[in-house]
């Protein structure tokens, strides 16, 4: 048995693209000189980028662990189903942000939406963010059963 999912967060590349084809499109109109132009563009590399990678994240959950990535594979991550104590759905805060966060219940991997899933082992706590919330905590528990049998 294995669960695969992946989320989009494609509204974070809305919201990162919009200021920059605005500022491109500023820049059109301005006749901005070709150094201004140059710094324009490395200044907006950073942000597109980031954009991009927190535009979806992948979640698996296989017969030894739960492991999860940001596009093009970034920030991968991976928990041993042996060390999962608990695995809950839980409600995130609009406030906790979108990305990588630490919060006061531990890290926490969010593209979007309001449901993740708190991963307890003996010595962390790590939140996954899911639009599947339900459906990955269900896939957790099971595969910590079959582990266990």
């Amino acid at each position: 048995m294995t669960y695969r999912h992946k989320q989009g967060g494609y509204w974070i590349l809305a919201i990162v693209l919009a200021p920059v084809a605005a500022s491109v499109a500023l820049s059109l109109v301005a006749k901005i000189d070709t150094t201004t132009m140059v710094i324009l563009f490395v200044a907006l590399v950073l942000p597109i980028a980031m954009g991009v990678v927190f535009s979806s994240m992948s979640v698996v959950v296989d017969d030894t662990a739960v492991s999860w990535h940001f596009a093009w594979g970034v920030a991968k991550k991976r928990v041993p189903l042996e060390t999962i104590v608990s695995a809950e759905v839980v409600k995130l805060p609009w406030y906790y942000g979108w990305g990588i966060r630490f919060t006061p219940r531990g890290t926490l991997y969010r593209v979007g939406g309001n449901a993740g899933v708190a991963i307890v082992t003996e010595t962390k706590r790590v939140t996954v963010g899911s639009d599947d919330a339900k459906g990955l905590a269900a896939a957790i528990r099971d595969a910590r059963a079959a582990s266990h049998a």
